[in-house]
């Protein structure tokens, strides 16, 4: 779950509400409403100074992104997933 947090946006909400709502990754992002699902579960968690500390950390290792999962693992899978596909034999039942 850690990994889909927004820094950014928890460190800003961290620093006005002294609290972060954990949004994704929450079983099964129940945390974010919706149209079709306008039932929230929220998941606010208390933050002290040492956390700000770390999220600021976070943030900073996160850059643009809404994560912290490494662009480098996404584009590995994205290759991996194309070797494996390419080492399928075919088959042509026509």
């Amino acid at each position: 779950e850690a990994a889909l947090l927004d820094c950014n946006h928890a460190l800003e909400q961290a620093r006005i509400l002294g609290k972060v709502d954990i949004e994704r990754g929450t079983k099964g992002g129940r945390g974010k409403s919706t149209v079709t699902s306008p039932s929230r579960v929220e998941r606010w968690i208390p933050i002290s100074e040492s956390t700000i500390k770390t999220l600021e950390t976070a943030a900073a290792l996160q850059k643009h992104n809404d994560n912290l999962v490494p662009e480098e693992a996404t584009s590995m899978l994205t290759q991996g997933a194309k070797v494996a596909e390419s080492d399928v034999p075919c088959h042509r039942l026509a």
